[in-house]
């Protein structure tokens, strides 16, 4: 999945499109994009662009599935993640970063957005975490937080600080 990045060929604006597959390691955002040019991972679970049955399944030995730590004006859509039992399933601590339509499962934490602004979560599936589906410890301004599923997690979205423009609408929160 690093292969790309380290080599210099992503650029912003450009999508990566991962084809099918088990993957041992975990999806590093490692460049940032910009405000008019945003970097789009892109999971081919459908076969659309492969010719491959079967979604991306991230499986890595340790750390969290997905890293936007410092990287900012990143999408990702379709990834999937399934811990050990531990650890983090999601990491946004940079501005601008979106993720969408990802199955995170048996993981602690499900989204770990530590105080990040400009930031959005929509239309995920988050399952079996023993803390928390979604936290945010710090301040963070402009959250958007729209139709995830959290199921058996052991509290659903907690938002801790303050912050301005945050929205939490239409998400799905059972048996936490």
């Amino acid at each position: 999945l690093q292969h790309a990045e380290r080599d210099g060929r992503i650029a912003p604006g450009d999508t990566v499109i991962v084809a099918p597959g088990y993957y041992t390691e975990p999806l590093n955002i490692v460049m940032s994009g910009n405000t008019a040019q945003w970097i789009t991972y892109y999971a081919d679970d459908d076969g659309r662009f492969f010719d491959m049955p079967g979604g991306v399944m991230l499986d890595p030995a340790a750390g969290p599935g997905i890293n936007f730590s410092f990287y900012s004006y990143n999408a990702v859509y379709g990834f999937e993640y399934t811990g050990q039992g531990s650890g983090t399933g999601v990491v946004m601590r940079s501005a601008n970063n979106r993720g969408y339509d990802c199955e995170i499962e048996n993981v602690d934490l499900v989204a770990s957005l530590d105080g990040a602004g400009q930031l959005s979560l929509i239309d995920n599936e988050f399952k079996n975490c023993s803390l928390y589906g979604i936290q945010n410890d710090n301040t963070a301004d402009d959250l958007a937080i729209h139709e995830n599923m959290i199921v058996d997690c052991g509290r659903g979205i907690q938002l801790n600080g303050l912050g301005t423009n945050i929205t939490v609408k239409e998400n799905w929160i059972i048996n936490c």
